[in-house]
């Protein structure tokens, strides 16, 4: 929910309708993209945090690299400063 509430606070702000009652980040993302409040190299930025953050939480087969939790707490903090 780190992500998920920062990026469902934007759809908000900025009106963007969702389909889902409780969407993942990608979703929120994708819907951010196509009402053209993040352009694509933000959209990437928020996939890769995604990704790592699957990683963290849903992969069996390894656990993420410290510089992959570097990279997403830094992340996260970056984009929820910077995205309103």
């Amino acid at each position: 929910m780190v992500l998920e509430r920062p990026l469902a606070q934007v759809c908000d702000n900025h009106g963007v309708n969702l389909s889902k009652k409780l969407p993942t980040i990608s979703v929120l993302n994708d819907a951010l993209k196509n009402a053209n409040v993040v352009d694509v190299p933000q959209w990437r930025f928020v996939q890769h945090l995604a990704d790592i953050r699957n990683l963290c939480d849903h992969s069996k087969s390894r656990e993420p690299t410290v510089e992959q939790v570097n990279d997403l707490i830094d992340g996260v903090l970056k984009t929820t400063k910077t995205l309103f």
